[in-house]
């Protein structure tokens, strides 16, 4: 049972919440297999992929069209200068214009995830069919047959839907002490109920030691609280829960979401059958 107090529409929406959560989670994982130590945050292939759709835009346009802070795109860029999967180059006209591309590399890069997309979305296509169900929406009445965008634009339809989503989220887990994306992450779930770490690991994907520093980051900021002994049927076990102040940012979160649940949809939905629709179809690497 969540520890917070919902109607059915708010307990439908923290669901969904999670199960998006998961979505995101198998994106960022089929984006490292593509790129593999090339890129080490979700916003390098989302720079990657703004760059196939748009090649040749200027370093201030990058940053405009991601919609994320200036500093976090200069990072992403300066790594992936680095690692030799984009290039700056000179505007033919105005020489004092920078125009990114991507190197030969970085276009490799992103066919691999282009190629690797379509299984990844009909491997969740129950996932975003669930989703719908719970926001309210008939998966069956999809049209899939209409037109739809190019796969990697689809990619950059939901990076800016997110990216819309996380400037709003963002400002509050900071200030509650959970800027990290896994540590909001880890919030929501707690908010359907009480978990052990181990189930932590899992539904988070990450390893227990990874799950150590998240709970002990949480607790440092008084948002989850560690406790044994309070399962009957195992009075070894630990379970961890939410504080007063991690439910009052849980529910915070939540909020943010009901706001922009509509456009997070409307950029998930398109996914459902997208292998069926695209195979054969032209690709990056053709």
């Amino acid at each position: 049972m969540s520890p917070l107090r919902l109607n059915d529409a708010d307990a439908a929406a923290l669901r969904s919440v999670v199960l998006i959560q998961r979505f995101s989670m198998g994106l960022t994982e089929v984006s490292d297999r593509a790129l593999g130590e090339a890129a080490t945050d979700t916003i390098d292939m989302q720079l990657l992929v703004h760059l196939h759709v748009h090649p040749g835009v200027s370093p201030s346009e990058l940053v405009s069209g991601l919609s994320r802070p200036r500093s976090t795109v200069s990072r992403a860029l300066a790594r992936l200068l680095d690692a030799g999967l984009v290039e700056r180059r000179s505007h033919s006209v105005d020489r004092r214009r920078a125009e990114l591309h991507l190197t030969p590399r970085g276009r490799a890069g992103v066919a691999h995830f282009e190629q690797s997309l379509s299984d990844f979305f009909r491997e969740s296509e129950h996932l975003v069919k669930e989703v719908m169900l719970l926001l309210g929406r008939d998966p069956e009445r999809t049209d899939r047959t209409a037109a739809r965008p190019d796969i990697l634009e689809l990619v950059e339809m939901m990076s800016a839907a997110g990216a819309a989503h996380a400037r709003e989220v963002l400002p509050i887990v900071t200030m509650a002490g959970a800027p990290e994306v896994v540590d909001r992450f880890a919030l929501m779930v707690l908010a359907q109920g009480w978990a052990r770490p181990s189930w932590l690991s899992d539904e988070l994907r990450l390893s227990p030691a990874g799950t150590s520093s998240l709970l002990e980051r949480l607790e440092a900021a008084g948002l989850v609280a560690r406790e044994a002994g309070a399962l009957d049927t195992d009075r070894r076990a630990v379970i961890v829960h939410l504080t007063p102040k991690g439910r009052r940012t849980a529910r915070a979160q939540l909020e943010v979401f009901r706001r922009h649940q509509d456009a997070l949809l409307d950029a998930l939905a398109p996914t459902m059958g997208f292998s069926a629709v695209s195979a054969g179809g032209p690709s990056i690497a053709s």
